[in-house]
């Protein structure tokens, strides 16, 4: 069964390996990004700084994904910011960090 997977980060090194995995196993792909890059073709990109929780609301307000994986998460507050968006439903929440 396909899955709604949002990457967030998910335009640089680690992220756009995973969405091209994630959507040759047949998911659907969101990646939510600050920056400029192109997704890898197939994957819908939303544009945040997740600094930013305006930007965060216009980006996933309403939105619902079965999995988030994080790839920037730095801190305790890059965490809550996410789930402090009205409307958004994340679903399980993996994050990867160093």
């Amino acid at each position: 069964m396909a899955s709604r997977v949002l990457l967030v980060g998910g335009s640089g090194l680690m992220g756009s390996h995973a969405a091209r995995a994630l959507l040759a196993a047949g998911h659907r792909v969101s990646v939510l990004a600050r920056g400029e890059r192109p997704p890898a073709p197939g994957v819908e990109a939303l544009r945040a700084d997740r600094r930013d929780r305006s930007s965060l609301a216009r980006a996933l307000d309403g939105r619902g994904f079965d999995v988030t994986v994080d790839f920037l998460a730095y801190d305790a507050p890059d965490v809550e910011a996410l789930f402090a968006v009205p409307g958004a439903a994340l679903g399980r929440y993996v994050m990867i960090s160093s």
